[in-house]
């Protein structure tokens, strides 16, 4: 997840003495204005992450990169707002929502964070209230709810595994589908399942269902948003399936199960699944894109689950 400015925001930069005010994403042929994708731009937006008095722009056929200074910034519908140093940290903090605030109403927070541990990790945002919330929530001592997730992801993902080596087991799901959706690395969320699903013990087997069914959704993300090629994953996906289905029958893993029966190409199966998982009382989308492994074209193929007697039902 990445920082950036909204289209139209204005800065008041300097080079080499000279001050222009220009527009980030205004109309093409307008004057003084910043192309997103442009090395300024992106240099800009990168100020959101790592706030100070300059951006370095690097610039093509040209060793050295030319420093801009950043004097101020002005959100669209917003006032100019001065860039100065002791505003740095709120924003490396908040990001656009300091901007928004002001630094009158979000520098004196900054303290109180750091002494909550809330520096940890790239935060994200939205409004006011949500800073408001993450503070409550760090003095609580509570565990992270739906807004502390999305706000703080890297925060909540380190407290869910705080709590999990605690034996708080029923996090184990929560923690694989963070590391899946919010922090963007189903990599770490396989392996985190591949881990933990021999670490539950067994009197804790519905903790054991739910993080199977959400290691079968990883391994689905895995192969459909082209993570990787390997037909022998999906068959991990099915393996990690009828285990979940073991130990009770649940409609979230049928929905799982079957975009893997159809990534395989076996879609008498995949529709038994959406059968299943209806009667269960939840319908699975079956609109979803899915990456199907290539048919080869000879006719010694690998039999089927279904052929082999090999079935989840």
């Amino acid at each position: 997840m990445k920082r950036r400015w909204p289209e139209g925001t204005q800065f008041r930069l300097r080079l080499h003495g000279e001050e222009r005010i220009e527009t980030l994403d205004a109309p093409k042929g307008s004057g003084n204005r910043i192309g997103s994708e442009s090395p300024l731009g992106q240099a800009l937006h990168g100020w959101l992450s790592n706030p100070g008095p300059t951006v370095s722009v690097q610039v093509p056929k040209r060793k050295d990169p030319v420093i801009w200074e950043v004097l101020g910034f002005k959100l669209p519908e917003g006032e100019w707002v001065e860039n100065r140093p002791e505003f740095w940290e709120a924003v490396k903090l908040a990001g656009l929502t300091a901007i928004s605030v002001g630094p009158e109403k979000v520098i004196p927070i900054a303290a109180e964070m750091r002494a909550l541990g809330l520096l940890e990790g790239e935060l994200y945002p939205r409004s006011w209230d949500d800073l408001q919330h993450l503070i409550e929530w760090a003095r609580s001592g509570q565990p992270p709810d739906e807004v502390v997730e999305k706000v703080a992801p890297e925060l909540a993902y380190k407290r869910y595994l705080d709590l999990l080596n605690q034996g708080e087991y029923h996090f184990a799901p929560t923690i694989a589908a963070l590391l899946r959706d919010r922090l963007k690395r189903p990599w770490e969320s396989y392996h985190f399942v591949k881990e933990w699903k021999d670490r539950i013990p067994p009197e804790n087997r519905h903790n054991l269902r739910a993080l199977l069914t959400a290691g079968v959704g990883t391994i689905n993300h895995l192969w459909n948003e082209g993570y990787t090629s390997d037909p022998s994953l999906l068959k991990e996906g099915l393996s990690w399936g009828k285990e979940a289905l073991a130990i009770k029958e649940d409609p979230y893993t049928y929905c799982a199960l079957q975009a893997v029966y159809r990534a395989l190409n076996q879609d008498e199966l995949a529709d038994m699944c959406l059968e299943k998982a209806e009667k269960l009382g939840k319908p699975c989308d079956p609109r979803r894109f899915i990456r199907r492994v290539p048919i080869a074209p000879t006719a010694d193929e690998t039999p089927t689950d279904e052929e082999e007697g090999n079935t989840p039902f």
